[in-house]
């Protein structure tokens, strides 16, 4: 078959057994259409299993996921096609029935059983074991085009009954597609019209028979996976059928809709009669769990949906991934959660998962939890669901790709985007998402510093930075609340009230800054610090009201879960966590964070004074939770981070900040660009590496772009510090100088550890590259402004990975260390302790100019080829290059540099840009640029 759905169509090959989705394009003469999706020929696209999935919490915000599918189905039919009238006709549903052959726990009893019915000759007591042996459920699927201004998403909708069932009998705790509570824009809709009449059993038992199985062990998943074929023939055994009861009944094979039906009756009536003499068909009862070696709890809650990949196609995104750029042949787990100490860092990562419960983390340990990612191929795809999953392409080079998701309700739903290149596809998938506003003016106009230590303190190194000639944005003031210090960190009281004794005149002090052209920032985080003083006092006050995350309890035989005491975690201080599916917990938390907003007053305008503050974590929301929802948690827990950014996007709107303040979060979900006005990349160690460090907080920013967060930035200089390993000066200078291009605001971070990192107030040197690099963020204000608006109407990102435009250079889609600032700059940042040369790749059909000087790059660019060229990148210079042909914002801005370079005494004598020579390509492995 083929339905068309406004600009797609869904076809059935049943030559191939595979389901293909493509779409039309509107702009084209020729070659028109562009297969989007597909499965793997031959192979079950879907299959569900009952099994285990464990999440292990050594510490909070820290899981270790395993899963263990004990039945899985292993062939799968097609057999309805319905489409849905009252949706326009732009949405269709495939049914079908997942089968899952033999039940290995009871493989050997039944062997026995049946060796003895063939001797008796018992057929029917014969074909009664088989059918007991054939678990089944029944699923749909369907798509439906989504109503955008580009017509360039169709979403899925996958539903089946979760309980298990044999032969035709219904399943044990059954919940059918129709009576999930589980909803989507997508679901099936009444008024439906059928297109191909049901399968009978005996085509279902014979596409079973033709069906094959094999195994396969990837990574901690150990499960039995479908090879089964999703048979050609049950089809074509269907549409003779109905044709030769056409033409028996009127002779043309037409006849009255009216007619059929009653046909169609007395045939199901007949086969229902022959299948209880036993016969042909397959006996109709509920299997006995105990003969499974199972209790009576078992459902199908895991769901596997397979579909075809190019060979050598590259997949990107997932959120702000700070460790893979191309996660080709790699599993990637979609969990928001504390990514770790080291996430690899040898052996600081072994020795913090060893002695320390895995605070070390793994590669792919990720703030974020977004399930969206785009490939070389021009393909993107994202799930929409935000129960855990994970993308599973290590069979990508074998020509396929999994997602595999727990889903208790027996729902899984996504989108399909058809796209013609990377920038595109980003559009298209921010239609969904929301997109980010441009942040206010004055955050463009200078550093942000974020200091602790009290008024007296912060007064006087705002005084030390001001006089080196350093324009100021803002203070961040982490420690409003009051410090509370521990081994770990220097920690704040997480009582979300002004602490006197730190900030004895906070509205006065706050009114001082704001004279001076100052904003003031805060901090908040959905915590609250257990303590018997006066500081655990917002604690008790939402213990008491039952608005804090609940710890489970199990009463009585049947073992049910009832809400037990508060859910308290430690981390070196005891804390709960609000409960923001309990609409009172919200409210209340709200008023919290409104007091904070409004603590300092308002200016003579109107405007609150705090202009702003970080909205930290969002990753800790507990998986063994009773919610107050009475959803399941882990439904819950990755849409956590974006219910904790709606909540204080509306406080930001009420309090009156809205596109004149902000707020900047670490956590994200599939939608927080509609809430989260900016994202940072969280706890990067001091160090250079990349899988801890300014490398993973470049490359957790140019991913973040891919999947929506089109403004983000980090903390200059790193967070984390270890007690063998604290931030180095030339760190901190390195860090200035990327973060100046990078990041959408310019904000320092003292660190976990402040009195043993160097700070920018701490040496001549470090002040005047502040200074210096501060002036470089605010010099690109107005190019930076224009790329937020192009952000606000189509998603893209200010800091872009090369591949946004150039998709067909290999070469540069592998590069994850350079980046463009929007169109019209390229940035090499030098990465490396001690280094004083970067290698640049000059991408190809472009010509480039160096920022400092004006001069063009004396070498030509191909069409076809990019350009290797290294460049002198001392102290205060890194490489940076205008595209020729820019916008006039970004060819204004360059102007700005220059002069600049011209007010530094200009550039070094020597520094120069020269061809890169054979023996570093080889060394560096580009070999295809010799």
């Amino acid at each position: 078959f083929s339905v068309s759905l406004g600009r797609f169509t869904v076809l059935w090959d049943r030559s191939a057994a595979q389901l293909s989705v493509v779409h039309k394009k509107y702009w084209c003469l020729t070659d028109c259409t562009t297969t989007v999706w597909d499965t793997v020929p031959g192979l079950a696209f879907l299959s569900v299993a009952d099994g285990s999935v464990r999440f292990a919490s050594p510490l909070p915000g820290h899981y270790r996921v395993s899963s263990r599918a004990a039945l899985r189905t292993t062939v799968q039919t097609l057999e309805h096609l319905v489409r849905h009238p009252n949706a326009g006709g732009r949405s269709i549903t495939l049914s079908g029935t997942l089968v899952k052959e033999h039940a290995l726990p009871r493989a050997a009893w039944l062997q026995l059983r049946n060796l003895r019915a063939s001797y008796q000759e018992l057929s029917a007591l014969l074909s009664e074991h088989k059918a007991n042996i054939m678990l089944r459920t029944t699923y749909n699927f369907t798509f439906t085009e989504e109503a955008s201004p580009t017509n360039s998403r169709l979403s899925f909708h996958i539903q089946w009954e979760k309980g298990i069932s044999n032969g035709l009998g219904r399943p044990d705790a059954a919940q059918s597609p129709s009576s999930s509570p589980y909803t989507s824009s997508s679901s099936p809709l009444m008024g439906e019209t059928e297109i191909t009449s049901s399968k009978r059993d005996l085509e279902i038992k014979d596409a079973i028979s033709s069906s094959s199985t094999s195994r396969a062990d990837q990574g901690d998943v150990e499960e039995e996976r479908t090879q089964g074929k999703n048979s050609a023939l049950e089809l074509e055994l269907e549409y003779e059928e109905e044709r030769r009861r056409s033409l028996r009944r009127n002779g043309s094979g037409r006849g009255s809709l009216v007619d059929r039906n009653e046909d169609r009756e007395k045939d199901k009536r007949a086969e229902d009669e022959e299948e209880e003499e036993g016969v042909d068909g397959m006996t109709a009862q509920f299997v006995d769990p105990q003969h499974l070696g199972v209790d009576s709890s078992r459902q199908f809650d895991l769901v596997s949906l397979t579909y075809s990949s190019d060979p050598g196609e590259r997949f990107y995104g997932l959120g702000a991934q700070c460790s893979s750029l191309d996660h080709s042949g790699k599993r990637v787990p979609i969990l928001s959660q504390e990514q770790g100490i080291g996430r690899g860092v040898q052996p600081i990562t072994w020795a913090l998962n060893r002695f320390l419960r895995g605070v070390g983390g793994r590669w792919f340990s990720a703030y974020t939890a977004i399930p969206h990612y785009l490939t070389s191929q021009a393909r993107s795809l994202f799930i929409t669901s935000y129960t855990y999953l994970d993308f599973d392409f290590t069979h990508s080079t074998q020509g396929r790709v999994t997602v595999e998701a727990v889903a208790p309700g027996g729902v899984l739903d996504g989108q399909i985007i058809a796209a013609r290149t990377p920038l595109e596809m980003v559009e298209s998938y921010s239609e969904y998402a929301g997109r980010m506003k441009p942040l206010p003016v004055w955050s463009q106009q200078g550093v942000i510093l974020g200091m602790t230590g009290g008024q007296h303190k912060v007064t006087q190194r705002l005084e030390m930075i001001l006089k080196a000639g350093t324009p100021v944005a803002a203070v961040w003031l982490q420690d409003w609340t009051g410090i509370c210090n521990t081994s770990i960190a220097e920690r704040i009281w997480w009582n979300w009230k002004v602490d006197r004794s730190l900030y004895p005149d906070w509205e006065g002090f706050a009114r001082t800054l704001r004279s001076q052209g100052i904003h003031l920032l805060t901090y908040v985080n959905p915590f609250l610090m257990k303590h018997e003083s006066e500081k655990g006092d917002l604690y008790r006050e939402a213990e008491q009201k039952g608005y804090l995350i609940q710890r489970p309890t199990r009463a009585g035989l049947g073992g049910e879960l009832r809400v037990g005491e508060a859910y308290v975690m430690s981390q070196e201080v005891k804390f709960g966590l609000l409960d923001l599916s309990n609409p009172e917990g919200v409210t209340w938390l709200e008023g919290l964070i409104r007091d904070m907003a409004l603590s300092a007053g308002r200016d003579k305008d109107g405007t609150p004074l705090v202009s702003g503050w970080m909205a930290d974590f969002g990753e800790y929301l507990p998986f063994d939770a009773p919610l107050a929802s009475g959803e399941a948690p882990v439904e819950a827990h990755n849409r956590y981070p974006e219910d904790w950014a709606a909540l204080n996007r509306r406080v930001l709107k009420e309090v009156g900040l809205e596109g004149l303040g902000l707020f900047f979060s670490r956590s994200a979900a599939q939608r927080s660009p509609a809430h989260s006005p900016l994202i940072w990349m969280g706890d990067q160690m001091v160090s250079w590496d990349n899988h801890d460090g300014i490398k993973s907080a470049l490359l957790g920013q140019l991913q973040a772009g891919l999947s929506g967060l089109a403004l983000s930035h980090s903390d200059i200089g790193g967070y984390t510090a270890l007690p063998t390993r604290v931030r180095s000066e030339q760190l901190l200078l390195r860090w200035m100088e990327m973060s100046a291009f990078s990041d959408a605001i310019f904000r320092t971070h003292q660190g976990n550890r402040p009195f043993h990192n160097i700070q920018v107030w701490d040496s001549p040197a470090s002040l005047s590259h502040l200074a210096r690099f501060a002036a470089v963020h605010v010099a690109l204000g107005p190019y930076r402004r224009s790329l937020m608006v192009e952000a606000s109407t189509s998603g893209a990102p200010l800091a872009r990975a090369l591949l946004l435009h150039y998709p067909q250079d290999r070469t540069a889609c592998s590069l994850a260390h350079q980046f463009l600032l929007g169109r019209d700059l390229l940035v090499v940042p030098v990465l490396d302790l001690n280094v004083t040369k970067v290698h640049a790749y000059l991408p190809p059909g472009d010509m480039w100019r160096d920022v400092w000087t004006g001069e063009r790059c004396p070498h030509h660019i191909s069409a076809f080829s990019g350009l290797w060229v290294t460049v002198d990148a001392p102290l205060g210079w890194p490489a940076v290059f205008l595209r020729e042909g820019a916008t006039r914002e970004a060819t204004d801005c360059a102007k700005t540099l220059k002069q600049l370079s011209t007010k530094w005494g200009g550039v070094p004598a020597d520094r120069q840009i020269v061809l890169m020579d054979a023996a570093h390509k080889l060394i560096l492995g580009y070999f295809d640029h010799l």
